[in-house]
């Protein structure tokens, strides 16, 4: 089981990320192991898709609206992440979010703080996080802690 405890806040994990975190040597049966312990942990999450995406009331998403927003991005070679909240406890919130290909990353939200200023850090970290991806020299970079 994780300590998620351990995942520190302003930081965007990923697979390789909480596999390097929990273990000082990452090779390919350590990251076997860190997804098995992933999908036994409360941050284990349904990736979304296009087709199930809802509002909060539970209705179908605007199809021609969203198609129109899905073509463009996909033009311009742009990322696509769908993004959901998970409440682990009473305390402990993390934005988890999936490419198309399956690709996940996860945000613990600053529990210290109120709700739309954790998401704003959030949001700011990811932003951070994948333009550093794009930016960077080193493409295996998986994680980075964000500047506040």
């Amino acid at each position: 089981m994780l300590a998620l405890e351990k995942l520190s806040t302003t930081v965007v994990w990923t697979t390789q990320g909480i596999a390097e975190r929990f273990n000082p040597a990452v090779n390919e049966a350590v990251l076997k192991s860190t997804e098995r312990s992933i999908q036994a942990s409360p941050i284990r999450f349904e990736s979304l898709t296009e087709q199930s995406l809802a509002d909060e009331h539970e209705r179908p998403r605007k199809r021609m609206v969203l198609d129109q927003l899905l073509d463009t991005a996909r033009k311009k070679r742009k990322l696509i992440l769908f993004a959901q909240l998970l409440q682990i406890d009473d305390e402990t919130e993390f934005l988890a979010l999936n490419d198309a290909r399956g690709g996940r990353r996860w945000i613990r939200l600053d529990e210290t703080k109120n709700s739309t200023s954790s998401l704003r850090e959030a949001l700011t970290c990811l932003s951070d996080f994948e333009q550093s991806i794009s930016l960077s020299s080193h493409p295996d970079q998986l994680w980075r802690p964000c500047e506040n």
